[in-house]
Formats: structure tokens, sequence, C-alpha cells
């Protein structure tokens, strides 16, 4: 059975460009063009399959970048950006290549991960709906890592990119890291 999880990255926020210190913070002016891009091309996405479960974090920033989607979605806080910077608290290899001599990450970032891993037994499902998931790139991030069973790797994921992973055949395959191609250049972020 095929199952796709779809990870988008909200539009750039006001606490990303440093206008305020609340990590809940709106979207900035760019933010909502960027979000405008990225609603039409999951808007053709939700046209293609209506077979599709969408759900979005409880952050300001989340649901602006889901305005003018054409389907109803569900709220999870569980998909919240972590309180604390994500790649600080990582893993960390003594050699580029040794897989084995890795510190541990934090405690903080092993309860973000649960977190996330909670919410993708629960709602994400292989053989379930297909998922949309509006959320953050600690979230994004952390979910590849899941997937990949590696903390001491990082991912760049831009705003209001495209990730698509299928579950097919008894493994995960990843369509897309970081697709900003329904972004016009001078509005990638």
């Amino acid at each position: 059975m095929t199952f796709r999880l779809t990870l988008l990255r909200h539009g750039q926020s006001e606490w990303q460009v440093g206008k305020y210190d609340d990590r809940d913070s709106r979207l900035t002016a760019l933010g909502h063009v960027q979000a405008t891009y990225l609603s039409e091309r999951v808007t053709e996405m939700i046209n293609e399959e209506q077979n599709i479960n969408i759900y979005c974090s409880s952050l300001v920033r989340a649901k602006q970048s889901l305005q003018g989607i054409p389907i109803e979605y569900s709220v999870d806080d569980r998909l919240r950006e972590a309180e604390f910077p994500v790649s600080c608290n990582l893993a960390q290899r003594d050699t580029a290549f040794d897989t084995t001599a890795q510190s541990s990450p934090s405690s903080s970032y092993l309860a973000f991960k649960r977190t996330v891993l909670e919410f993708l037994s629960e709602a994400a499902t292989p053989g379930g709906q297909n998922c949309i998931l509006m959320c953050h790139g600690g979230v994004i991030k952390t979910v590849f890592r899941i997937l990949v069973g590696n903390d001491a790797v990082d991912f760049k994921v831009g705003n209001c990119s495209v990730s698509e992973i299928v579950w097919s055949n008894g493994r995960w395959k990843f369509k897309s890291i970081n697709d900003l191609s329904h972004i016009p250049h001078q509005f990638a972020t």
C-alpha cells in the first residue's frame, strides 16, 4: 500500500527576521506572498487527490500560511516549533563518516522528537489517508531524522517549501526535500 506524507513549511515570519521576540509571530509581507504561491501548489495537490488529511501547527504563522486552501484542516499543538534552537541540541559525530561515534542529543530535543513521533504514529499512518502537514523547520527536519534513524544530520528547509515522502513496498522514499519550484526565485527565503 502506498502512503504519501507531504511536509509544508510556513512562510517567512516576523520572528525569523527579528522583528519580534514572540515565537508565535505573524507572517511578514514576504511571508504572505510566499503563502499565496504555496496555496496554489497545495490546491493543485488537493484537486488531484481527494483522499487527504491536512494538519496544521497551532502557531499563527502556520495557520496564516494555509489561508486560501480550499479544504478544512485540523490544528494540532504537537506540530508546533520547538521552544529551543534545534540544531544546537542534536547529536554530533566525532568524524564525518564514523556512524558509531556520536554524542547524544539533548533531553529537550529527545522530548520534542517524541512529541513529533507521537503525532506521526497517530495521524500519519501508512494504510490511512495521505497527509499534508503545515508546520515548521524543526518539525520537518525531525521527521527526516526519524525516518533516516540519525539525530546527527541536519537539513535545509526553506519558507513555504514542500517535501514529499512516500511509503511504498516497505520503505520510505524521499520524493522531494525543500522543493521551492512554486516560489519565484526573488521571493525564496
